[in-house]
């Protein structure tokens, strides 16, 4: 019994977080324009759009699909084994060339793995990937950073593949002409590309995302505009449809508030003798016209008591510091969203009384291009055979190279 629970003990801790091909999800999936899948999330936000930045980049200017992907744990495989089979299965690289390449980061056997396309064996050294391992990826994941690791191995990879000429011009990609280099051109003998089997069904071609796209919703959008007046009116009619119910309120007696020393109703003050009974918090928020004050005093016992309401129509808000309506609000852009990664900006908080100030970052989400629908059909077609939408390259494991720590 004691040698079963052993087993047990030994087998399940294996395999809990063990993780299949299917379980890695595609940069691509869905129509997305990542590069990095990072289902644990353990790549920083800024680590991780500077990944998306430098791969999009380079397969602007050279074609070059460079993808990367972090796991706990395989499936049982080796992560060289892994790394082979995940390369396939979302079709890193272009199917013609054959010159995508992958970065694997396993978590558990301490591994990063750099798997190849089928024409890159014989062009990229397996000696300078393991190096480029051991000096770039190595360090950061010795310290636990594993989004800095994997950011530098991609830069570094980046850097590599211009240095050895890996992939071939793209100067309509890079001008955002829809315009391909055609790869079956003659080329010098040192950049010839790896030729596959003619396919049944040629690759229809890659669109990259254009060069800049009107905003979805311009500032002088007749229909924003439309629903923004409406607003505005109806906001202002409710206001003042209140007015004359809150002065038949206060004619009537319902508004004056019961003064809890005499239980007797109180009575309003008027200006501006009521002004003299303010603090000089509630001053200011007279002057900024961000709240009302109304002073009531009880006949019984000569207490004054003051009931503020804070304006509809105001740029100030609560200060969670003093509590007055005295804090206002600005926001402003530090780093604008791309096709490629997200951008954020930040909002800041002061207080006009108190020395209230707060800085808070929110996100901007990634641009997404609209497809037309002849766009949409040729692409569902190009990835009918795979949830990933790269360029349908593979790996057969001979090259690549990779490193422990």
């Amino acid at each position: 019994m004691k040698s079963i629970l052993l087993l047990l003990a030994l087998v399940i801790p294996a395999t809990l977080h063990a993780r299949s091909i299917d379980e890695v999800p595609s940069p691509k999936q869905g129509g997305a324009r990542g590069w990095i899948s990072d289902p644990l999330n353990r790549v920083a936000f800024g680590d991780r759009d500077a990944i998306n930045g430098c791969c999009a980049r380079l397969w602007r200017e050279t074609g070059v699909e460079l993808a990367a992907a972090v796991v706990d744990r395989t499936d049982g495989r080796s992560p060289k084994e892994f790394a082979t089979a995940l390369f396939s299965a979302w079709g890193v690289g272009d199917r013609t060339r054959q010159d995508g390449v992958l970065l694997l980061v396993v978590l558990d056997a301490h591994r990063a793995e750099i798997e190849v396309g089928r024409a890159l064996p014989d062009r990229v050294p397996p000696y300078r990937l393991n190096q480029l391992v051991q000096s770039e990826i190595v360090p950061y994941m010795k310290r636990g950073d594993v989004g800095g690791g994997m950011r530098a191995g991609i830069q570094a990879l980046d850097r590599l593949l211009r240095e050895l000429g890996i992939g071939i011009p793209h100067a309509g990609i890079a001008s955002g002409s829809a315009a391909l280099v055609d790869a079956g051109a003659p080329q010098p003998a040192a950049q010839m590309p790896y030729v596959a089997p003619p396919a049944t069904t040629p690759p229809a071609p890659v669109t990259p995302p254009p060069a800049d796209l009107p905003h979805p919703h311009p500032p002088d959008d007749p229909g924003i505009v439309g629903w923004g007046m409406l607003a505005t009116f109806v906001g202002l009619f409710l206001y003042l449809l209140a007015l004359p119910l809150k002065l038949v309120h206060h004619v009537l007696g319902g508004g004056a508030p019961t003064c809890k020393t005499c239980n007797l109703k109180m009575v309003a003050v008027p200006q501006p003798e009521a002004g003299r009974h303010l603090e000089r918090a509630e001053q200011l928020e007279e002057e900024l016209g961000s709240a009302t004050h109304e002073v009531w005093t009880c006949t019984g016992c000569g207490k004054f008591s003051v009931h503020t309401s804070g304006r509809w129509f105001t740029r100030y808000s609560s200060c969670p510091g003093c509590h007055h309506y005295t804090a206002r609000k600005s926001s402003a852009t530090v780093e604008s969203a791309t096709y490629t990664s997200s951008g954020y900006g930040e909002t800041t908080t002061d207080c006009s009384f108190c020395s209230y100030h707060d800085v808070s970052r929110y996100t901007i989400a990634m641009l997404v291009e609209s497809r037309s629908s002849s766009s949409d059909s040729s692409w569902s077609s190009s990835d009918s055979s795979s949830s990933s939408s790269f360029g349908g390259g593979s790996s057969d494991g001979s090259g690549g190279g990779g490193g422990s720590w």
